[in-house]
């Protein structure tokens, strides 16, 4: 089973549709023995989806079908993850209360808000590095002096008019996560801060008061997060997460989604081949639809590619894609075309983008072939 097979095997499983919408269903493809489990954990692992797909494969009847020291390693991953997530619950309620006493609900988004909200019908199948919360930027300085009065330590560096949108990492002894304390939205184009907190549900947890974003502000979250903060199709990268997010999202709160206000934002904002893309992919990957999102995105063909080589080799894909991405700039009318055109302005510069190209495509072969023997 090549990466490849392994990365669309993982995606069918976190589908909704577990039926054979092409030849074998997936509890046929795992009786006759085509599954290379070591490749499809692998990559699940790689997209920090091991949890989720075993929940998947829970939800969809098909844990008795895997070998049994999988089985086990899934369970203590789901128990250590589990373990983990209620921590980070308990450290948010803590870090609630505390910004409660100066008159702050602490608004949680990205992977703490989608816990916090119920998103995930078992809590352990997120994976969550830290607690990202947000402030209204007139009170960030107060909230943290009050977190480092409680004990929590980061770098010295202190709120400015000109710093990033969220201070130094905090950390306290004896807690599970860091925690990231926003000033104001990542996103501004998009959904600004009190664009955040009107759009917001009251999570009132153990006598604290929390605030998660809408469905529709996690959607719009989610596609800012992957194609315009990241830059993940000019880079070459699939974000699994943010699109099973959105899977979710669509699944489970449909009738809470205002999906015309989804494409309104990014049309507004000029950045229309966001949603484009987030709608291919997740055609692609989930055979869902994001209503209302009909176009396609630009360089569809080129970034579905470049999408499947990162797959099949990460290295390699990624090398291309910046490659490609420079070269694809040449044409561009913008501030990085103008800039690409002067570097490729000399020969040797030239030449040196077109070798690098060539030896990453090069490179495809042998790694596409060797992973298609697993």
């Amino acid at each position: 089973m090549s990466r490849i097979k392994a990365f669309f095997f993982l995606c069918r499983c976190l589908s909704e549709e577990s039926g054979p919408a092409r030849g074998l269903s997936l509890a046929d493809e795992i009786r006759r023995g085509l599954v290379c489990w070591e490749c499809v954990v692998q990559i699940a692992s790689e997209y920090l989806m091991t949890v989720a797909l075993y929940c998947a494969l829970m939800e969809k009847g098909l844990l008795g079908l895997i070998p049994a020291d999988l089985l086990e390693y899934f369970e203590l991953i789901h128990s250590l993850n589990g373990t983990r997530n209620r921590g980070i619950v308990e450290q948010t309620v803590e870090i609630a209360g505390i910004l409660n006493r100066i008159g702050v609900e602490p608004l949680l988004f990205k992977g703490a808000g989608h816990i916090g909200s119920g998103l995930y019908g078992d809590a352990a199948m997120r994976i969550v590095y830290d607690i990202d919360i947000l402030v209204p930027e007139e009170c960030a300085v107060e909230c943290e002096e009050c977190l480092i009065a409680a004990g929590y330590r980061g770098a010295a560096v202190a709120y400015r008019p000109d710093a990033h949108f969220h201070g130094p990492i905090l950390r306290r002894e004896g807690r599970t996560a860091g925690v990231e304390l926003h000033r104001w939205s990542p996103w501004p184009e998009f959904l600004n801060t009190a664009a955040m907190y009107d759009d917001s549900a009251l999570l009132a947890l153990r006598g604290v008061g929390m605030r998660t974003p809408s469905p529709t502000a996690g959607v719009i979250i989610a596609i800012a997060h992957a194609w315009v903060q990241h830059a993940s199709k000019r880079n070459g990268v699939v974000p699994l997460r943010d699109l099973y997010d959105t899977a979710l999202v669509a699944r489970r709160k449909a009738g809470e989604i205002d999906w015309a206000r989804v494409v309104r934002t990014f049309h507004e904002a000029g950045q229309m081949d966001a949603p484009h893309t987030h709608g291919m992919m997740l055609e692609r990957l989930f055979g869902q639809r994001i209503p209302g999102v009909d176009g396609r995105p630009h360089r569809e063909w080129l970034y579905w590619r470049l999408g499947l080589l990162g797959i099949r080799s990460p290295a390699v894909g990624e090398m291309v894609a910046r490659n490609a991405a420079d070269l694809g700039d040449l044409f561009a009318n913008s501030a990085d075309g103008r800039r690409v055109r002067k570097e490729l302005a000399t020969a040797a510069t030239y030449s040196r983008k077109l070798r690098n190209l060539r030896t990453a495509l090069r490179r495809r072969g042998p790694a596409s072939e060797g992973a298609s023997k697993n």
